[in-house]
């Protein structure tokens, strides 16, 4: 809308109901505009005869933004219940991250997640009702991964599509490209929409370790799950790029608060260099926290060399995200080879947080430090160096020291 130059003119513009006075309209007017643009307005209206002063605008705009917070009453809101997609795990109308290490398989795990809705048999709403897939791929192949990988699973290929770097024009860029995969949903009436990895969609210039820039790219997505009632999946891993190991902890931190389910998924401590893993809800806004296993087999897909990784849910587990933390912190020790004990109980614990998107139980943390032959006291004194704060959840501030 074109800045007002008269308020007198803009209610005569045919902007204002019938009922509102000149100077009232402008101050409505007023009250939809940003600081800059508002200044701008202020600056070139003429205030006709005095009846309408730059004092009567920023009282009519504080006016009109109080109204547009208005709220509406609790009796007012339609109930709904909670749908799953896969019950317990990931719910039908919100965005849902799939969180673990590289290389251990979790794009195996949405290839299986994929082909069970495509063939109705994920236990949950749509039992018995195949439906349509959306893979996003900015990292692994269709013709070499993707396809083989939901041919092992068994999915039914005509229900899924696939975007990839082979398509006409940019991958999905967050928030900008919204609109478009909402109208490519509705089209196919899919209901399952996974993105891999999530934080490659990030616009340019949107930091994945702010948490500003991250709720701007993954808000709308979560909107759009929300007004079609579909499952987005997001895929992420530690951030292996960024030097500083704080910076790693405040970017996954980032990632938690939007997303209703958030699925830890590692090693089976019980099989840590087996074919074994566990799918822990790490974070449940609707439900109770589960787990389950999940084995990861060859199979044969015809027109492949050599075999294809397929993963089938093989039962309930009884681990829980603690201890996936502990195996996926303890698991790598390359990092910190040749350093003191106190800089690498610095490094487990920047580790564990990062994990645990910001924070980690105080006896989570001493039983990986258990895990590595780290004492409690090296620990806590770890805790102290890092700025870690907190009693039995330890936590790094907002504000990291410069």
């Amino acid at each position: 809308m074109p800045v007002a130059q008269d308020h007198a003119d803009y209610a005569r513009n045919g902007q204002a109901p019938e009922t509102e006075t000149p100077e009232e309209a402008f101050a409505r007017h007023l009250g939809t505009l940003d600081d800059d643009a508002f200044s701008a307005s202020v600056k070139r209206a003429r205030w006709a005869s005095g009846k309408f002063t730059p004092e009567d605008a920023s009282a009519g705009r504080k006016a009109s933004v109080k109204r547009r917070f208005g709220g509406r009453r609790a009796s007012a809101v339609e109930r709904r219940s909670i749908e799953w997609l896969w019950n317990r795990f990931l719910p039908l109308g919100a965005l849902s991250l799939l969180y673990g290490p590289e290389g251990d398989g979790k794009s195996v795990f949405t290839a299986m997640l994929a082909a069970r809705v495509t063939l109705g048999t994920l236990p949950g709403e749509l039992e018995g009702e195949p439906a349509g897939v959306e893979i996003v791929a900015f990292e692994d192949d269709a013709e070499a991964v993707l396809r083989p990988r939901l041919e092992a699973a068994g999915a039914n290929l005509d229900l899924v599509t696939i975007h990839d770097d082979d398509e006409a024009g940019a991958l999905l860029t967050l928030p900008d490209d919204i609109e478009d995969l909402e109208g490519a949903i509705e089209e196919r009436a899919s209901r399952l929409v996974i993105v891999d990895p999530l934080p490659d969609a990030l616009r340019e210039g949107l930091k994945d370790n702010n948490n500003g820039d991250v709720r701007k790219g993954i808000v709308p997505l979560h909107r759009m799950a929300q007004r079609l009632g579909v499952a987005v999946v997001g895929v992420s891993h530690p951030n292996k790029g960024a030097t500083d190991p704080a910076n790693k902890v405040m970017g996954s931190k980032a990632w938690r608060s939007v997303p209703r389910s958030v699925i830890l998924y590692g090693r089976d401590p019980d099989d840590v260099e087996g074919a074994t893993r566990i799918a822990a809800v790490s974070k449940a806004n609707y439900s109770d926290k589960s787990a389950c296993k999940v084995r990861i087999s060859p199979a044969e897909v015809e027109g492949v060399k050599g075999t294809v990784p397929r993963a089938e849910v093989v039962g309930a587990s009884n681990y829980r995200d603690a201890d996936l933390l502990v195996v996926n912190a303890t698991g790598a020790h390359g990092e910190t080879k040749g350093l003191s004990k106190e800089k690498r109980a610095e490094h487990l614990l920047y580790r564990l947080l990062e994990e645990g998107g910001g924070e980690v139980e105080a006896r989570v943390a001493y039983a990986a430090g258990d895990a590595v032959e780290i004492g409690e006291a090296t620990v806590r004194r770890a805790r102290q160096e890092i700025g870690a704060e907190g009693g039995k959840v330890w936590r790094l501030p907002d504000r990291l020291p410069v």
